[in-house]
Formats: structure tokens, C-alpha cells, sequence
């Protein structure tokens, strides 16, 4: 959905999200530049302090292209592989947090090799990525919300869930009216992912990473994606339940996106295990 325009020129309402999700990496990762544990890291310390806008830069790049092939071949590949101009209309809609996720792996990779990082500085880098993702993800939930997509399953209002009815829920914004869907009642899934997915996991990387940073007792290289990678993988695959997805998304009786957070889960796995070098 258009939010406003400039000189003729639409600027949308996800896109204005996607924005303060990279200025506030931006802001973040400045921070970090300050701390002086990345002494011991100095190909790292170096990127950080002055190339920060090439890293910024390769991750925007990354993250659209990873974002939107994502959706792609992830999720529409029977509807692109007969339409592949329309790839290109990304003004349409159509991004994945796997693909970003991809998208944000293969920047660094990049990264590592232009500013000659050693493999423990890239999954540090990557660490710290991770500590804000959560936060770029409330923002993608809220202009998913603005666009009224991703909606939930509708219920009954007037059902309960023990001692909670579903009107007081609505109340609250967690039931509501998708106008540009229908005039049912349907779960707000965008409210419940924006909270799950992106507030409660950066509340619990910041109770259990932050004080690190500042006290410079840092953790493993790794060690938090690994975290974040099976913790988003399982609430994912709890929320995904919710959502009103068309039968093209089940692989009978599994999710497409649930098959690609198993993955994320056992990437997050491997990652916690594996020993620095």
C-alpha cells in the first residue's frame, strides 16, 4: 500500500519499513564499532570503523535480491516459471525472511572476502547482525499489517479459549477485520509474529548477549545465529498454524515455510556445535 508519494513517485508503506530496519542496523553496528573487545578482531574492528556503508550497501543489495528469489522459488515458482518478467515487479509484493536470511549470508561472504575477515571474524559479524534481526522483523510485520497479508485463519467471536473470549481479543487488536480480504474475523497473525518473532526474541538476545558486549566477556563466534536460528525456527513453526495458508503452500501435510524452518533449526544447531578456528 502506498504510504505517500514524492514528485509522482509512490514510496510504499513495507518499503519505508525495510528503510528503518537498515538505518537501524546501520546505527547498531556503529555502536559495536566502538567496543574494544574487537581489538583481538582487527580485519573486523577495521570493516566496522571505516567501510561500514560498503557492508550496509552489500547487505541492502543481498537482502532484496535473496528476499525476493526467496519467494520465488520457495513459495510461487509454478506461477514465475510461466511469468518471469514478473519477478522484477517487486512494487508487487513477494519477500521471504529465508531468502534475506540467504541474501544476508551471502553479503557477508562477500564482505569477508573483499576486507579479508578470518572465518572467526565473519560468524562474529554475522552474531551481530543477528542481535538487531529481530527488530527488522517487528518492522516487516508491521507493514505486512498495513498491507493487511499474511492474515490469520477466521474464527468465531464468539468462542473461548478457557477463560478468554475471542471478543475481548479483538478488543486488543489480536482478532480483527482484514478489509481488503473479507469482513470476517480473522487472527491478527501479523501481531502475534511482530511480538513472538521480533520483540520477545530481541528482549531475550539482549537479557542474554547484550551485557556481553559491554563487559567484553564476548561468546563463541557463532554461538548467537545459532540461538536465533532454532528459536525463530520454533516459534515459526508454531505461528505458521495460525495463518489462513492456500493449499499450494501445504507439502501434504506440512508447510512449505515449516520444511524451511526444520532447516533453519538444524543450521542453528550446527552452529552452536561447531568449534571456532
Amino acid at each position: 500500500m502506498i504510504a505517500f508519494s514524492v514528485f509522482g513517485w509512490p514510496i510504499y508503506r513495507y518499503g519505508i519499513m525495510y528503510l528503518l530496519s537498515f538505518v537501524l542496523g546501520y546505527v547498531f553496528l556503529y555502536r559495536i564499532s566502538k567496543f574494544s573487545f574487537l581489538d583481538k578482531l582487527p580485519n573486523l574492528q577495521n570493516l566496522l570503523k571505516n567501510h561500514l556503508d560498503d557492508l550496509i550497501v552489500a547487505i541492502v543489495l543481498w537482502v532484496m535480491i535473496g528476499g525476493r528469489l526467496g519467494d520465488v522459488i520457495f513459495y510461487n515458482w509454478d506461477f514465475y516459471s510461466q511469468n518471469l518478467l514478473d519477478i522484477l515487479k517487486i512494487r508487487n509484493g513477494g519477500m521471504s525472511f529465508v531468502g534475506g536470511f540467504i541474501g544476508v549470508a551471502i553479503a557477508i561472504a562477500y564482505i569477508k572476502k573483499k576486507f579479508k575477515l578470518v572465518a572467526d571474524e565473519m560468524r562474529y559479524l554475522f552474531d551481530f547482525i543477528v542481535l538487531f534481526l529481530p527488530l527488522g522483523i517487528l518492522f516487516g510485520r508491521i507493514g505486512n499489517s498495513l498491507n493487511q497479508e499474511l492474515y490469520g485463519k477466521v474464527v468465531d467471536l464468539s468462542a473461548k479459549i478457557g477463560s478468554i473470549s475471542f471478543e475481548s481479543l479483538y478488543k486488543w487488536k489480536i482478532i480483527r477485520i482484514f478489509e481488503s480480504v473479507d469482513s470476517q474475523f480473522r487472527r491478527n497473525t501479523n501481531l502475534l509474529e511482530g511480538f513472538w518473532e521480533g520483540a520477545f526474541l530481541f528482549i531475550v538476545q539482549a537479557l542474554l548477549f547484550w551485557k556481553k558486549l559491554w563487559t567484553g566477556k564476548i561468546w563463541r563466534p557463532g554461538f548467537v545465529s545459532g540461538v536465533f536460528c532454532i528459536m525463530y525456527g520454533l516459534i515459526r513453526i508454531v505461528l505458521e498454524t495460525l495463518r489462513d495458508n492456500p493449499p499450494a503452500e501445504y507439502r501434504n501435510w506440512i508447510l512449505k515455510s515449516q520444511i524451511l524452518m526444520v532447516a533453519m533449526i538444524i543450521l542453528g544447531k550446527y552452529l552452536i556445535m561447531r568449534k571456532s578456528k
